[in-house]
């Protein structure tokens, strides 16, 4: 079995900004385990786990993505996912050009065939910053909620398929991080 997700590819120099407004935002940034640059993307579509053989023909599926056009993005708040009220993930959202709901919709369809369910919430686009493990104080939370983003737009110009393998669990019992491999890179050229 292999687990798979598509996701929209951040730039780098985007991704470095996103770090240094993170750091801004609170005193003691390094005292924090946040997600690696790395692994910094907006999950478009998450498949989960298929078996090793409909990766290929997952791949030849997807191939339509190249016939949408680059994705124009924009920051609009950080925000928090909650579990039994503890915020459990610090999450950066964007907005983004309307043709990308399409993108997702199609992908959705195409992926029913393999067994892949069309996902029931809709389609916000964000990324993870921080999986809070540790207990945060309300100054932190709030310093997040209350963050005024620079107005920066940016082109995304390429989706990823990508792998992700959970690690084994730590020696303390926490599972550890995931290690993210791109399997295909997809360069949106839509009416080049």
């Amino acid at each position: 079995m292999i687990r798979l997700f598509i996701a929209l590819d951040i730039p780098d120099e985007i991704k470095e900004e996103i770090i240094v407004i993170r750091n801004s935002v609170i005193s003691n940034p390094l005292d924090y385990k946040w997600e690696a640059k790395g692994k910094l993307h907006i999950t478009l579509k998450f498949i989960g786990e298929v078996k090793d053989d409909l990766l290929e023909p997952i791949k030849n599926e997807i191939e339509f993505i190249s016939n949408y056009k680059p994705v124009i993005s924009s920051f609009t708040k950080f925000g928090f996912f909650f579990s039994r009220g503890r915020p459990v993930i610090l999450w950066l959202g964007f907005k983004l050009s309307g043709e990308i709901f399409h993108l997702e919709k199609e992908l959705n369809n195409k992926l029913l065939k393999f067994g892949i369910e069309k996902e029931k919430r809709d389609f916000k686009p964000h990324l993870t910053l921080m999986r809070i493990r540790k207990k945060v104080s309300k100054d932190f939370i709030s310093s997040f909620e209350n963050c005024k983003l620079p107005g920066t737009e940016f082109k995304i110009d390429s989706v990823s398929l990508i792998k992700s393998e959970l690690n084994p669990k730590l020696p303390d019992g926490r599972a550890g991080s995931s290690i993210y491999t791109t399997i295909k890179k997809y360069n949106l050229m839509g009416g080049l």
